[in-house]
């Protein structure tokens, strides 16, 4: 994840790219990841400063006994100070030089604290150390806030980063260290990993399972743990990993195919049919979790994983016009013309709504309606192969439906009637996926708003049951000669179960229960 972004591996980024945070210091009052530069700025005093050891505590006890006059030697400066900003040399030797020009000079040239501090700044460097990615703060407010501050590390887990008036100071009487080493808040408390207790605290997890929580969680660390470690059952402890530990494993695959309007979506992103299928995935999993569906539920149900097949986003129209049959003794030019050719200026609001939403139809009306088919076809599969690849034994033994919507439903029935009654076993990791039938056999067809029952008109055809399809519970009647078509009949649908959703004031959607003998 070199880039430290997450977003979606199903369809095509719709403002869906997330920063992804590696946190290494965290603010201990809201267990919010601290800012990576300062994180590592954290982490390189931590290592320099050595918190962990029995020497740094004892050196802290000393410190009490003292006064201020020794809390300043423990006192850790964020950012270096210039060469020619140095002015205080009371603190440690070595946390004020220049980053650069230490790691540039030699070991053998240095004194005991610059080896100390080139050592310190190397091991902070490693991955497993380092903090990355961005918060919304900027890096500019980020070091203009820290500028000036130091650090005084209490423990091998925690510490505090203080402002300049915050500092101990013989003169003004200021000894924060006892106070600091109580828990007191005296600048802003800062921990070394993530502190899952207090993020309970912060956050508490619902009644049912706190008592899971509450035994699944390690006993607490010895404060002078130096690189605390999340142990697998430190990991399950968290309440994000045990959603994710309770989720049921999927068994049901919905593919959703869309209609016409998605052009549209390329100039106003709120018609992306993406988020649509987004809400729709939401609702069904909170529909699944009531208590008046959850009777009616298969009870080999687990979760259900609904996908949208974006077909329209991979195709273009617009630059390839008709053009007349050339004239075999090769005396006529070809005349190229393109949409946008034959589209007058006027109106330019509603031409371009009508270009956008309506000329699906006629496109499948005509020599596009091959590539249109095609589109959905590679789009599924692709589409159907990732989520095999990410869902190990789903092919062998999960269950996959679609829903098609308006134009998308005609294009389901032109596919699905020339699919094979049964498919030949594949192995989906090799080879390109088919772009002339799907890879999946499709247990229910759900048709949303669907002129199907025009088309099946428009060809004469009935909607058949497909012999052998030996679905569970079927009346032998099905299967009987007259009552049962074959693929590649218009209308004979390799499926178990089709279903039409009709709003009654839909003026695109066709009842499709007088095309059924």
């Amino acid at each position: 994840m070199p880039a430290l972004k997450m977003g979606p591996i199903y369809w095509d980024p719709v403002h869906d790219i997330s920063a992804v945070i590696r946190g290494t210091w965290f603010y201990k009052d809201t267990m919010l990841p601290v800012p990576a530069d300062v994180a590592n700025q954290l982490e390189e005093g931590y290592e320099y400063m050595k918190p962990w050891t029995q020497t740094y505590v004892d050196e802290l006890n000393s410190c009490l006994e003292i006064g201020a006059e020794a809390e300043v030697k423990i006192i850790h400066r964020l950012w270096p100070e210039s060469e020619t900003q140095q002015k205080d040399t009371s603190s440690r030797p070595g946390t004020a030089r220049s980053k650069k020009a230490l790691l540039a000079t030699a070991s053998d040239q240095l004194g005991s604290d610059d080896k100390a501090l080139k050592h310190a700044i190397r091991q902070a460097s490693k991955p497993e150390n380092r903090a990355a990615g961005t918060l919304e703060l900027s890096k500019d407010s980020v070091e203009k806030r820290y500028a000036t501050c130091s650090v005084i590390y209490a423990n091998a887990r925690d510490a505090q980063i203080l402002r300049p008036n915050q500092l101990p100071s013989a003169a003004r009487g200021r000894k924060p260290l006892g106070a600091i080493r109580k828990g007191r808040s005296i600048g802003d408390p800062v921990v070394r990993g993530f502190d899952f207790k207090i993020w309970e605290k912060l956050h508490p997890p619902p009644p049912k399972k706190r008592d899971q929580v509450k035994d699944s969680v390690e006993p607490t660390r010895t404060p002078l743990s130096r690189a605390p470690s999340v142990s697998g059952d430190r990991r399950k402890s968290c309440v994000a990993c045990m959603s994710g530990d309770e989720r049921s494993k999927p068994t049901d695959l919905v593919l959703v195919i869309h209609g016409i309007g998605q052009k549209l979506s390329e100039r106003v992103e709120s018609f992306h049919f993406t988020h649509a299928i987004n809400a729709f995935r939401r609702q069904i999993n909170v529909e699944l979790d009531s208590g008046s569906v959850k009777p009616w539920l298969r009870q080999d149900l687990g979760g259900i994983m609904v996908l949208p097949i974006n077909w329209r986003a991979t195709l273009k129209f617009e630059d390839s016009g008709p053009q007349p049959n050339p004239d075999p003794r090769g005396e006529t030019s070809r005349n190229e013309y393109t949409l946008k050719d034959i589209t007058a200026d006027s109106i330019p609001a509603v031409r371009n709504l009508i270009s956008d939403v309506m000329l699906d139809i006629p496109y499948y009306l005509s020599h596009h309606k091959p590539r249109m088919i095609e589109a959905v076809v590679r789009e599924a599969n692709r589409v159907y192969r990732l989520w095999c690849k990410n869902n190990p034994g789903f092919h062998e033994e999960g269950r996959v439906h679609l829903i098609a919507h308006s134009l998308g439903s005609v294009m389901a029935l032109d596919i699905l009637s020339k699919q094979p009654t049964k498919l030949p076993k594949r192995d989906l990791s090799r080879g390109r996926p088919r772009i002339d039938t799907f890879e999946f056999d499709t247990k229910s067809l759900f048709f949303c708003g669907s002129p199907a029952g025009f088309f099946l008109l428009l060809n004469k055809a009935p909607l058949l049951p497909r012999r052998g399809r030996n679905k569970p519970d079927a009346d032998g009647e099905d299967t009987s000669p007259g009552v049962a078509g074959e693929a590649g009949t218009y209308g004979c649908l390799s499926v178990d179960n089709l279903y039409n959703v009709v709003h009654y004031n839909d003026p695109i959607a066709y009842r499709v229960n007088a095309c059924v003998d």
